[in-house]
Protein backbone atom coordinates (compact mmCIF):
# COMPACT_ATOMS: atom_id res chain seq x y z
CA UNK A 1 0.00 0.00 0.00
CA UNK A 2 2.68 2.42 0.76
CA UNK A 3 4.40 1.68 -2.85
CA UNK A 4 1.27 3.02 -4.19
CA UNK A 5 1.07 6.22 -2.27
CA UNK A 6 4.54 6.90 -2.94
CA UNK A 7 4.52 6.76 -6.70
CA UNK A 8 1.03 8.73 -6.48
CA UNK A 9 3.51 11.22 -4.92
CA UNK A 10 5.87 10.57 -7.43
CA UNK A 11 3.31 11.24 -10.20
CA UNK A 12 2.26 14.35 -9.01
CA UNK A 13 5.59 15.42 -8.32
CA UNK A 14 6.95 15.08 -11.40
CA UNK A 15 3.72 16.71 -13.09
CA UNK A 16 4.11 19.61 -11.18
CA UNK A 17 7.60 20.02 -11.96
CA UNK A 18 6.98 19.95 -15.89
CA UNK A 19 4.26 22.62 -15.53
CA UNK A 20 6.72 24.57 -13.03
CA UNK A 21 9.29 24.10 -16.15
CA UNK A 22 6.77 24.95 -18.69
CA UNK A 23 4.41 27.92 -17.01
CA UNK A 24 4.31 31.23 -18.53
CA UNK A 25 2.90 34.07 -17.17
CA UNK A 26 -0.13 35.32 -19.46
CA UNK A 27 1.43 38.87 -21.15
CA UNK A 28 -2.30 40.71 -21.01
CA UNK A 29 -1.48 44.21 -21.29
CA UNK A 30 -3.10 46.16 -18.28
CA UNK A 31 -6.05 48.15 -19.41
CA UNK A 32 -6.03 46.69 -23.00
CA UNK A 33 -10.03 47.18 -23.80
CA UNK A 34 -9.39 50.79 -23.03
CA UNK A 35 -6.18 51.67 -24.84
CA UNK A 36 -7.88 52.46 -27.65
CA UNK A 37 -9.90 55.16 -26.23
CA UNK A 38 -7.01 56.65 -24.32
CA UNK A 39 -7.34 60.66 -26.21
CA UNK A 40 -10.87 60.28 -25.81
CA UNK A 41 -10.64 59.69 -22.04
CA UNK A 42 -8.53 62.48 -21.55
CA UNK A 43 -11.01 64.88 -23.63
CA UNK A 44 -13.64 64.13 -21.75
CA UNK A 45 -11.80 64.90 -18.25
CA UNK A 46 -10.47 67.64 -19.88
CA UNK A 47 -14.33 68.73 -20.12
CA UNK A 48 -14.89 67.45 -16.37
CA UNK A 49 -16.74 64.34 -17.24
CA UNK A 50 -16.70 62.47 -14.54
CA UNK A 51 -15.40 58.54 -14.31
CA UNK A 52 -18.22 56.65 -14.21
CA UNK A 53 -19.77 58.89 -16.76
CA UNK A 54 -17.31 57.66 -19.16
CA UNK A 55 -17.50 54.19 -18.37
CA UNK A 56 -21.10 54.82 -19.15
CA UNK A 57 -20.51 56.03 -22.05
CA UNK A 58 -17.88 53.15 -23.28
CA UNK A 59 -20.39 50.73 -22.12
CA UNK A 60 -22.75 52.06 -24.92
CA UNK A 61 -20.52 51.33 -27.28
CA UNK A 62 -19.50 47.43 -26.00
CA UNK A 63 -16.78 48.62 -23.97
CA UNK A 64 -16.50 46.79 -20.82
CA UNK A 65 -15.56 49.23 -17.90
CA UNK A 66 -16.61 50.45 -14.60
CA UNK A 67 -15.74 53.76 -13.11
CA UNK A 68 -13.17 52.80 -11.00
CA UNK A 69 -11.16 50.90 -14.00
CA UNK A 70 -11.45 54.36 -15.67
CA UNK A 71 -10.17 56.33 -12.71
CA UNK A 72 -7.09 54.35 -12.48
CA UNK A 73 -6.60 54.24 -16.15
CA UNK A 74 -6.55 57.84 -16.52
CA UNK A 75 -4.06 58.07 -13.48
CA UNK A 76 -1.61 55.82 -14.29
CA UNK A 77 -1.64 55.43 -17.98
CA UNK A 78 -2.80 59.28 -18.85
CA UNK A 79 -1.81 61.39 -16.11
CA UNK A 80 1.61 58.76 -15.32
CA UNK A 81 1.06 58.25 -11.46
CA UNK A 82 2.04 55.63 -9.34
CA UNK A 83 -1.05 54.23 -8.04
CA UNK A 84 -1.90 55.28 -4.38
CA UNK A 85 -2.14 52.89 -1.91
CA UNK A 86 -4.97 52.59 0.96
CA UNK A 87 -2.67 52.75 4.24
CA UNK A 88 -3.96 50.43 6.93
CA UNK A 89 -4.09 52.27 9.85
CA UNK A 90 -4.23 50.48 13.28
CA UNK A 91 -7.02 52.35 14.96
CA UNK A 92 -5.88 54.38 18.26
CA UNK A 93 -7.36 52.80 21.46
CA UNK A 94 -10.03 55.76 22.63
CA UNK A 95 -9.44 56.87 26.00
CA UNK A 96 -12.45 56.29 27.77
CA UNK A 97 -13.55 57.97 30.89
CA UNK A 98 -12.29 56.04 34.15
CA UNK A 99 -14.94 54.85 35.58
CA UNK A 100 -15.50 54.39 39.19
CA UNK A 101 -14.31 51.18 40.56
CA UNK A 102 -17.04 49.11 42.87
CA UNK A 103 -15.78 48.09 45.84
CA UNK A 104 -17.29 44.73 46.62
CA UNK A 105 -18.99 44.15 50.11
CA UNK A 106 -18.54 41.25 51.62
CA UNK A 107 -22.06 39.49 52.39
CA UNK A 108 -22.40 39.18 56.71
CA UNK A 109 -21.74 35.49 57.23
CA UNK A 110 -23.71 33.44 59.33
CA UNK A 111 -22.27 31.82 62.59
CA UNK A 112 -22.71 28.74 61.21
CA UNK A 113 -21.66 28.93 57.63
CA UNK A 114 -17.54 28.97 59.34
CA UNK A 115 -17.75 25.58 59.97
CA UNK A 116 -19.75 24.48 56.75
CA UNK A 117 -19.49 25.03 52.90
CA UNK A 118 -21.59 27.95 51.46
CA UNK A 119 -24.46 27.36 49.66
CA UNK A 120 -26.15 30.10 47.62
CA UNK A 121 -29.40 31.31 48.57
CA UNK A 122 -32.10 31.21 46.73
CA UNK A 123 -33.27 34.60 47.11
CA UNK A 124 -29.58 35.74 45.59
CA UNK A 125 -30.59 33.95 42.55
Amino acid sequence: MSNTTATNEDAIRNALDDIARNFRRSNRQRFAPLMPYQSQVRELRGQKASFKTIAKLLKRFSVQTTGETVRRFYHIVIEQKPARRKRNRRHEKRQTKKRPVKTKVPMPLSPHSTVQPRIARIEDL
